[in-house]
């Protein structure tokens, strides 16, 4: 699974913040098998990193 950039936001979408977001979040609701919810929460989740209110986990 992955997440397509479009032109402009690979600044900001970055290949480890997006590797954050599958794992962290994608993968997690995926493996309950609550594909919906996933889905859902990692559009969230980009749209909120966009608006800048997204934090990372990272360390």
């Amino acid at each position: 699974m992955w997440i397509a950039l479009g032109y402009g936001v690979e600044p900001i979408l970055t290949a480890g913040i997006i590797e954050e977001i599958t794992q962290n979040v994608l993968v997690l609701e995926y493996k309950k098998r609550d594909f919906h919810a996933g889905l859902d929460k990692g559009v969230g989740t980009v749209y909120q990193l966009l608006n800048g209110a997204y934090k990372s986990v990272r360390k």
